[in-house]
């Protein structure tokens, strides 16, 4: 049910923000992080598989721990790295 909400909410924001680039004809920005891109939708593939399997051998509760330290360990990298512009 998760995945599918995020995905209801995800797919609309994500069609609006192409839909701006290209009013913007700035899609060829987004083109230049085409490896970068790969990457993260690889990443998200593997964690959807890795995450579902481990559904048969870790509590949900023990999963919404894990995930929520992945998280927090995330976003305090984002919280110290310093733009390079």
């Amino acid at each position: 049910l998760a995945g599918s909400l995020s995905l209801a909410i995800s797919i609309p924001t994500i069609m609006m923000g192409l839909f701006k680039f290209r009013s913007q004809q700035r899609l060829e920005e987004i083109k230049s992080d085409q490896k970068f891109i790969v990457f993260m939708a690889a990443g998200s593939i593997l964690g959807a598989f890795v995450g579902s399997n481990l559904l048969k051998y870790v509590s949900s509760s023990q999963l919404y721990l894990i995930l929520g330290t992945i998280l927090f360990l995330s976003a305090l990298k984002l919280a110290k790295h310093k733009p390079t512009s």
